[in-house]
């Protein structure tokens, strides 16, 4: 979240200008905080609560249709200031309620991402329904009306994390299943959805500026087109010409981020829809990306498209204009997966623009495909226009594509003979499991790696070399700064180069490197993988090559993509 002009339906009003509300989310504690504001015209705040300081004061019940279900405030928020003074300071229920008569008055709450609900001996049935099975992640896909989930709190769509302090992603179906069913006691650590939008929205808006604009009640319609609708990111998707939309510098991709102080992420798509289209005056915030300059003027094609943008041989760069609304290819994977094209589609822009299958998609307008988000990758190739993307293509030039990540080029560009390879820490990856040998402006390499931790499991080996953390090259930064984001900042994208000498190493569970060779790799099915995953595009005796990886399957944990060469079965 950033900064949002205050204001809502309902007759709240809006504070001074200068005095904006300020909604913030806290990616490691998983806490999104927000500000709400009641002005003269509020009689009732609508908010119930059976605790008061010196114990917190949270959210019991919220009446519908009173000013605070207005707000957006819901069950289970807690309030941690009243017109700027902190809870803490007060100390008794009389002294807050009295507060709550004040008129202005500014209330600023916490909403938590990530709780623990508790089944104890005397529940026999959770009452939720589990969307998927481990390795894969587990979100919930149904509740039971008045079961024991639906009375604990848990919601359709949160993600669980752990039971009973054991890591969802890394039991066996078998294990995960028979928790849920028979264990009692039985603790759960669960995450709410909006954890994630909010993850995704902050690596979407790191260049981004926010801007402000205001609607009379004259501006019906406003003229632009959102590209979805919340709880998905929207974007502006069309711009008609002649209306408040054009007239107010509203561009195409520009993001919405609220609605008269609420966050659209939260709002009901009825709500958000009959906002933009009845409710005036309206302030809208929106994220709008920063120019970066160098921008090509057009679409490349055929022959022109190798070596376009000067980086290492083998990459392209090609534009989508606004009349190209269908790219025409699809890839194999999204982030923080390598991501290939699996197929283009004849006469399209990809195929037009000389795209082919087995090319690498590298950056998005600017950005690294393996620092995005999955939703913020489809949402840009599905709506944003003008679009640039950096492709590398496997051979062109010599170059080639390591399992883990790009192989000769450092994050500056140059050629090292290294295999680089990025890997990204969670949320839920408290500790990473590695030593450094030294601290920045040293150079800084693995000096051991915890069996079993993160490190072990993502194939970090001693030895390796750390270049970056969150793409920032570690030979800039202090060591305070590095070992706080090391010990304290989740997610966390590192970067390494291995040099190519030496033993092979596990580089995910069941592949090995060759070392003499870091563009081979080797994977083992084992007896549990009935279904591979993968679709090989001819047989024996001509080469044989992946073109197609079905997601979730061995070939995808594995990481197998689209274009990899099969060499070898059994030997």
């Amino acid at each position: 979240g950033g900064p949002a002009e205050a204001g809502s339906s309902g007759g709240s009003g809006r504070p001074a200008a200068g005095s904006e509300l300020i909604s913030t989310f806290d990616p490691v504690k998983a806490i999104y905080t927000y500000e709400v504001y009641a002005s003269k015209g509020v009689s009732k705040l609508g908010l119930v609560s059976q605790t008061w300081p010196p114990d917190p004061v949270c959210v019991s019940e919220v009446p519908t249709a009173s000013w605070a279900e207005e707000q957006g405030v819901v069950v289970g928020d807690t309030v941690i200031a009243v017109s700027g003074v902190p809870m803490e300071d007060f100390m008794s229920k009389k002294e807050v309620q009295s507060q709550f008569t004040v008129r202005p008055l500014r209330l600023r709450f916490a909403r938590k991402g990530r709780y623990t609900a508790m089944a104890n001996s005397r529940v026999t049935r959770l009452g939720l329904t589990p969307s998927n099975l481990p390795p894969q992640p587990v979100l919930v896909d149904d509740i039971d009306e008045d079961g024991w989930a639906d009375r604990a709190g848990v919601t359709a769509g949160d993600k669980l994390l752990e039971l009973d302090d054991q890591d969802v992603y890394r039991m066996s179906p078998e294990r995960f299943a028979d928790l849920l069913r028979s264990q009692r006691p039985l603790r759960l650590l669960l995450q709410r959805a909006f954890v994630e939008a909010m993850e995704a929205r902050m690596k979407r808006q790191e260049n981004c500026d926010l801007v402000t604009l205001v609607a009379t009640p004259a501006d019906i319609p406003l003229g632009f087109g959102p590209s979805a609708a919340p709880p998905k990111p929207v974007l502006t998707d069309r711009i008609d010409p002649g209306t408040w939309a054009e007239r107010s510098g509203l561009l195409h991709g520009d993001e919405l981020l609220s609605i008269n102080g609420r966050d659209v992420y939260f709002m009901s798509r009825n709500e958000f829809m009959e906002q933009l289209r009845k409710t005036r005056p309206l302030t809208l915030v929106f994220a709008r990306k920063k120019p970066t300059g160098g921008e090509t003027g057009g679409s490349a094609t055929g022959s022109d498209i190798l070596g376009q943008t000067g980086g290492p041989e083998g990459t392209f760069t090609v534009e989508a204009k606004h009349a190209d609304a269908q790219l025409g290819f699809t890839p194999s994977a999204v982030p923080p997966k390598l991501v290939c094209i699996a197929s283009v589609e004849t006469g399209l822009w990809a195929d037009r623009s000389g795209v082919a299958a087995g090319d690498e998609l590298i950056s998005v307008s600017g950005r690294p495909v393996s620092a995005m988000a999955p939703e913020e990758f489809q949402q840009l190739l599905r709506g944003t226009r003008p679009l640039s993307m950096v492709f590398v293509r496997r051979g062109a030039g010599g170059v080639t594509t390591a399992p883990t990540g790009h192989t000769g080029t450092s994050p500056t560009g140059q050629t090292d003979g290294r295999v680089h390879f990025t890997v990204e820490a969670k949320l839920t990856d408290s500790q990473l499991g590695l030593t450094p040998t030294a601290a920045p402006p040293n150079t800084v390499r693995i000096a051991g790696v915890d069996k079993g931790l993160w490190a072990d499991r993502s194939g970090i080996a001693a030895g390796d070399e750390l270049i970056s953390v969150n793409g920032r090259e570690v030979s800039t930064m202090m060591p305070e700064e590095f070992a706080q984001l090391l010990r304290g900042t989740r997610p966390l994208s590192i970067g390494f180069a291995r040099r190519g000498g030496g033993a092979a190493t596990t580089t995910s569970p069941g592949r090995q490197t060759d070392a003499s060779d870091p563009t081979h790799f080797t994977v083992e099915a084992n007896l549990t993988d009935s279904e591979l995953g993968l679709s090989p595009d001819d047989a024996p005796p001509n080469p044989v090559r992946i073109a197609r990886v079905d997601q979730g399957l061995w070939a995808d944990r594995s990481g197998v993509a689209v274009g990899d060469e099969l060499l070898s079965v059994n030997g």
